[in-house]
């Protein structure tokens, strides 16, 4: 992490769907145009910043794992935010999408920081995994300060009362007058 990085970025978004999902939110026939979204908003958001970012976000499969390697494109730093050891976290988030997507998140695995949650800590607190990565993307975020903080969330636009997940990220976000970028997915067209 550069000690000089001064605007945050935390990314939250969906998984890809699985082929069994009953309510699709993110189908993988819509990654490419995803990852070009995430491209133009972080693209604009280092511009913005004169270079000067440090992101973050989990490295589940689907957005989390495109944002990563959108980041390395374009040469922002990012940190990765595992709620439990790598080969778990591989087994609950990544694997459960495809071997393709277990391959990136491996790749990514070898480049950037990984900082792994203690996955005891969310017991403690009455809150699940997802909600720990969230509150420690938000703690990470707001070391400089929230209005040098910038949300980006990848999401369906569907409000839902899912512990931990993107909808939550993004009330939390609007909660603390946080700046944000949301990418709906719907509003997406596929190419």
């Amino acid at each position: 992490m550069s000690e000089q990085a001064v605007h945050r970025i935390i990314f939250s978004g969906h998984m890809i769907d699985k082929k069994s999902q009953a309510r699709p939110r993110f189908p993988a026939s819509k990654e490419k145009i995803v990852k070009i979204s995430i491209r133009e908003v972080l693209s604009k958001e280092k511009y913005a910043a004169k270079n000067n970012i440090q992101c973050f976000a989990g490295g589940a499969c689907g957005g989390d794992i495109l944002f990563h390697e959108v980041c390395q494109e374009l040469t922002i730093p990012s940190e990765i935010i595992l709620s439990s050891p790598v080969e778990n976290f591989m087994k609950q988030s990544v694997s459960i999408c495809g071997s393709e997507w277990k391959l990136r998140l491996e790749k990514l695995l070898t480049k950037l920081h990984v900082h792994q949650i203690n996955e005891n800590a969310g017991e403690k607190k009455g809150i699940n995994i997802y909600e720990l990565i969230n509150e420690e993307l938000f703690k990470r975020g707001m070391e400089k300060g929230k209005d040098k903080l910038t949300l980006i969330a990848l999401w369906d636009g569907e409000k839902s009362n899912q512990k931990g997940g993107t909808y939550k990220v993004i009330e939390t976000a609007r909660n603390l007058n946080i700046n944000e970028k949301i990418i709906n997915i719907k509003k997406l067209k596929e190419i």
